[in-house]
């Protein structure tokens, strides 16, 4: 993965994005006890000095907020309920979700099913199903998903986009489903 991209915004303006690992927090697997990592891309204008001059004094950096989904993936059983988390951050941990969209969209061996726009479900197979469960206003766009079927298996992605068209996916969550075992 490269350092830094450089790239064009809107009417031409040049922009750097520098890429850095960051530890967004403690994993749930417990099978693995591993830590979550995320690059945090910071864009820095085309006035901008980059970190590596002498004199960063004039730097002004602009955080470009993350979508960090989690866990990567989660098994449930049929007539069960899941949450998929996904929270909207700045890297300083301010939320940003003032006129911002939330999609969360599943691929499958199907293809690609948009699911659910803003907490309005998209897809007649979810109906009544899904809702965000979390604060948006605090950048929580968490899913839940109650009375799981067999054919809610797949990866389900949580897609924000930003006031000025700038679209951030989160990394995907596997969701495997488990037959519910009948009465003998």
């Amino acid at each position: 993965l490269p350092e830094n991209i450089n790239a064009s915004w809107g009417g031409g303006t040049r922009i750097m994005i520098l890429f850095a690992a960051v530890d967004v927090g403690a994993s749930n697997d417990t099978q693995f006890g591993s830590t979550t990592m995320a690059l945090a891309p910071t864009v820095l204008s085309e006035s901008t000095q980059c970190p590596n001059q002498t004199d960063t004094t004039s730097a002004r950096e602009a955080m470009l907020p993350l979508v960090i989904q989690s866990p990567k993936k989660e098994k449930a059983r049929e007539g069960e309920s899941v949450v998929l988390a996904c929270h909207l951050t700045h890297m300083d941990g301010e939320p940003v979700t003032k006129n911002t969209s939330v999609l969360w969209y599943k691929e499958s061996s199907e293809g690609r099913t948009d699911i659910l726009l803003n907490n309005v479900t998209v897809s007649v197979n979810y109906n009544e199903r899904i809702y965000l469960s979390g604060n948006w206003s605090q950048g929580d766009a968490s899913l839940k998903i109650v009375n799981i079927t067999l054919t809610d298996h797949g990866i389900y992605f949580c897609q924000v986009t930003l006031p000025r068209g700038l679209t951030l996916t989160g990394e995907g969550t596997k969701l495997r489903i488990r037959r519910k075992l009948g009465n003998f």
